[in-house]
């Protein structure tokens, strides 16, 4: 599976130095910056402006770490805890062997499952969580097909595994395309934020796997299919500029010819993107493309 190979915490516990190490750390600012006042002043009246300073600095140190600092590191530390606490695997092996599936086990996983939902939709915008509960509905369908493929019509236990499959099956579609429309956005989002357009690419392509990956158990859903077109085109969109940066580079190396061959790359990227600036840049590419043919037919002359 493309995403539980690489699982990674979406939170890990923030780096915090210790009262010793912080406080230690103030003082040789301040410090030096008493050193610094005392070697660049000789009035009396600015030393004790710069010990007002220093008494205000090292105050804003100890309100900084103790209030700010401290709630932030608790408030990561508890979702971390929550978020393990909550969604430990319902794949866990113990939980789902060769056992019969009883009534009662039905009951449990499914009761399970939506505990784990639950605690996913509090922390709806982390990825991971999701993932986890999709991890869990899938194994617990996997469960009960072998399950029926054995039981008989008149067992007792044939009503609720049938109903928890439909209501398993919900969950199972709902935090998998929450998932996968997080993971999708968030790479779009690193996509936007990197320069070289090898690394925009890898991430834009690496989004175009998550929707992939849901998509092999949805094909027919319309919101995956609609936004792996737009990734589809914005991937479109990102090759193309980078045909029109190498034929404005050619240009300016009086290279016409190549850069005539990158614009027409760039047309061609174009041709396959519904990008909402396509037709904008498809006249711009255009007139370049006639300006460079009619540059390329006077130096043609010149040279008779």
């Amino acid at each position: 599976m493309i995403y539980s190979r690489g699982l990674r915490r979406i939170h890990r516990k923030p780096f915090w130095l210790s009262a010793i190490a912080y406080y230690f750390l103030c003082l040789i600012i301040a410090a030096v910056f008493l050193l610094l006042s005392y070697f660049f002043s000789n009035e009396n009246e600015d030393h004790y402006l710069v010990l007002l300073i220093l008494m205000l600095f090292l105050t804003s140190c100890i309100l900084f770490r103790e209030i700010f600092l401290r709630r932030l590191r608790d408030r990561f530390i508890q979702i971390q805890k929550q978020l393990d606490g909550n969604l430990i695997a319902i794949s866990d092996e113990k939980q789902f062997t060769n056992k019969k599936l009883t009534i009662e086990r039905n009951s449990f996983l499914i009761k399970e499952i939506e505990r784990k939902s639950e605690a996913a939709k509090v922390l709806d915008r982390i990825p991971e969580a999701h993932f986890k509960v999709f991890q869990a509905c899938n194994d617990y369908l996997k469960l009960t097909e072998k399950e029926l493929e054995r039981i008989s019509a008149n067992s007792p236990r044939l009503a609720p595994i049938l109903r928890g499959r439909k209501y398993i099956m919900r969950l199972h579609k709902h935090h998998l395309l929450t998932w996968a429309e997080l993971e999708a956005k968030a790479l779009l989002q690193l996509s936007k934020t990197e320069q070289e357009t090898r690394e925009k690419l890898r991430k834009a392509q690496e989004a175009i796997e998550r929707l992939d990956f849901a998509l092999s158990f949805y094909p027919q859903e319309k919101s995956l299919i609609e936004s792996m077109q737009v990734i589809r085109d914005i991937i479109f969109s990102i090759n193309a500029a980078e045909n029109i940066k190498l034929a404005e580079d050619a240009v300016s190396s009086n290279q016409i010819q190549e850069a005539i061959e990158y614009y027409q790359r760039a047309l061609e990227n174009l041709a396959i993107s519904d990008g909402i600036e396509k037709e904008m840049m498809i006249e711009k590419i255009n007139n370049e493309l006639e300006r460079l043919a009619f540059m390329k037919s006077n130096s043609a002359n010149d040279d008779k």
